[in-house]
């Protein structure tokens, strides 16, 4: 994934009115981390959370002052007031969600692993190209210095490639 970077770029600019409207596929600790850091931004709005027990999708709603709640996914990739989703579930849900909020014409930003195999990443990043909307990895530990000392040693071919 990670393709058409420039119009999320261009879509998250500060000094646009309308922040992107956010749905969050998940209520765990990932989804937390994301609502977190989505407080601290003027360009990102959660509208939706939806977890597939309705119970959690209501306390998860309610704790973070989410206007919507719901138990299944395919409603929000639906919801034309949706235009990004997080898919912050276990893995095995990843492909299927993300497919279905792409196809949906929905930019999507999906924990990582992004896919359970080769096949379903290649899947995910055709449909992303096809469809023409933003598709990123969130890979939030890389800037870590202990991971950047270990890229710049692979880049020097120092541990290998």
């Amino acid at each position: 994934m990670g393709h058409s970077e420039s119009s999320l770029v261009a879509s998250l600019d500060p000094s646009l009115d309308d922040p992107v409207r956010v749905g969050i596929i998940g209520t765990g600790f990932g989804a937390s981390l994301h609502l977190s850091a989505m407080r601290s931004l003027n360009t990102l709005i959660p509208v939706a959370i939806c977890s597939r027990r309705p119970e959690r999708a209501r306390a998860a709603a309610l704790d973070h002052g989410i206007p919507t709640h719901m138990a299944d996914y395919r409603n929000m990739v639906r919801d034309p007031d949706i235009e990004a989703v997080i898919v912050a579930t276990p893995p095995h849900l990843h492909h299927s969600m993300a497919i279905a909020a792409l196809e949906a014409g929905k930019h999507v930003l999906c924990e990582k692993p992004m896919a359970r195999n080769l096949a379903e990443a290649r899947d995910m990043l055709r449909i992303a190209d096809r469809v023409g909307t933003v598709a990123m990895v969130n890979n939030q530990l890389r800037f870590l210095p202990v991971r950047m000392r270990i890229h710049e040693l692979i880049a020097e071919n120092y541990i290998g490639e």
